[in-house]
């Protein structure tokens, strides 16, 4: 079997947690990346481990601004798109009927 077949085998909460621990060790960002493009691929209810999904891309994308040695202009679009994720998560947090969860 291939790698994306096993994957989908996993829960999603093991996929999340194998994504935040990629991305507490530092180093595994292209990790977390991958397994993050295989949750999104998956539909999900807005709940908490999509933000938790969406904070982890949050982090993948503003940490390859220091990865790509981004400067100027190229720094502050690829902040803005890291932030879109946040701004997503906040959205959901704030929706009347997610306050109680959040």
């Amino acid at each position: 079997k291939n790698h994306r077949d096993l994957v989908e085998k996993f829960s999603p909460e093991l996929l999340i947690y194998f994504i935040e621990t990629a991305l507490k060790l530092g180093a595994r960002d292209d990790v977390a990346e991958r397994y993050l493009e295989l949750f999104f691929q998956r539909p999900y209810a807005p709940n908490q481990l999509y933000c938790r999904a969406l904070l982890s891309r949050a982090v993948v994308e503003a940490r390859k601004i220091a990865s790509k040695d981004l400067k100027g202009e190229a720094n502050a679009t690829q902040l803005t798109h890291a932030l879109t994720y946040i701004q997503r998560v906040v959205e959901i947090m704030t929706k009347t009927e997610n306050k109680e969860k959040y």
